[in-house]
């Protein structure tokens, strides 16, 4: 008997050092496709991003801005219509803030693109007014205190503005136009919050000084563009006396999941008392879009550094 439980005791030992190299085996190989698949999506990402970048210093980077914006808007303008129109506004609104020589200093600008789609209360006859604004403004950051800032700047901006009714059966369309100075400025506060770090900013801008295109009261657009009835094209100088305009934006960004996302309101009044007629239009919609922080970097490579900073 003690012999065949040697015999089963050797039969066990042998049986169990075969199977363990198995085992080391079969874990090693799936250790190593572990392993290739990690180096697969690590060269996929680094293909992607780009190879990293180490940076010791400072970098600035450009502030890019894309938002879209819906409300509503209403608009008086007596060379089309003496009533009163109102109805839906859209607008995309695109802003970049590059920065400049010196850390106070940045290049600030936007680009608007708007669509009102406003209707007569009385008969709900349709009024469409395409837009476009432009601003450009060189920045200086007057005040920066824990996390609170106050840029002002002089401006320049373009605003060409159309008015199209087809229910007319004279003056169906027109076109405004005014450039000149602006004041601009804008407050921020970053709240220092670890788990959510939101920014608030509120922007101002102020016409100064304009110069206007508007047509003359009881003649037809046409009549500009042909040259009939010997119709010049005049050009107004407007001042706070004869137009008063003002455009304005709270936002709050909220960096979420590698994405900083904008929430807030925006709200453009103007109103114009040129070659006697009155036009007045006011704008209030919701904002909702993105921010970007890019930097222009040579050899197509990406950004990796804890020393940046954004431009704003």
């Amino acid at each position: 008997m003690s012999k065949r439980y040697r015999k089963a005791a050797l039969l066990l030992v042998l049986t169990l050092s075969l199977s363990l190299p198995g085992v080391a085996q079969t874990g090693g190989w799936r250790q190593r496709v572990s392993d290739r698949l990690e180096k697969l999506g690590r060269q996929t990402r680094e293909y992607i991003h780009g190879e990293p970048w180490t940076y010791d210093g400072q970098l600035y980077t450009t502030h890019r801005e894309i938002l879209l914006i819906g409300g509503r808007v209403g608009v008086i303008d007596q060379y089309v219509s003496p009533s009163a129109h109102t109805g839906d506004d859209l607008r995309v609104s695109l802003g970049v803030d590059r920065p400049y020589f010196a850390d106070r200093w940045h290049l600030r600008q936007d680009l608007d693109l708007g669509l009102g789609m406003p209707k007569n209360k009385a008969n709900g006859t349709p009024m469409y007014l395409p837009g476009l604004y432009t601003q450009t403004a060189f920045a200086y950051t007057l005040l920066e205190r824990t996390g609170l800032r106050l840029e002002v700047a002089p401006a320049w901006s373009l605003t060409v503005q159309g008015n199209l009714k087809l229910s007319n059966s004279n003056n169906v369309a027109n076109v405004k136009a005014t450039t000149g100075l602006d004041a601009w400025s804008r407050l921020s506060y970053r709240i220092p919050w670890e788990t959510l770090p939101m920014r608030l900013s509120y922007t101002l801008s102020l016409p100064l000084l304009h110069v206007a295109y508007h047509p003359d009261y009881g003649q037809s657009y046409y009549e500009y563009v042909s040259g009939d009835n010997r119709a010049p094209i005049r050009l107004y100088l407007t001042a706070p006396h004869n137009s008063r305009s003002i455009r304005q934006r709270l936002l709050i960004e909220l960096p979420i999941h590698s994405t900083t996302w904008v929430v807030g309101l925006q709200h453009i009044g103007n109103t114009e008392q040129i070659n006697h007629t009155k036009y007045q239009l006011g704008s209030v919609g919701l904002v909702l879009g993105l921010t970007l922080e890019t930097s222009a970097l040579s050899g197509g490579r990406a950004l990796r550094s804890a020393h940046v900073s954004s431009s704003y």
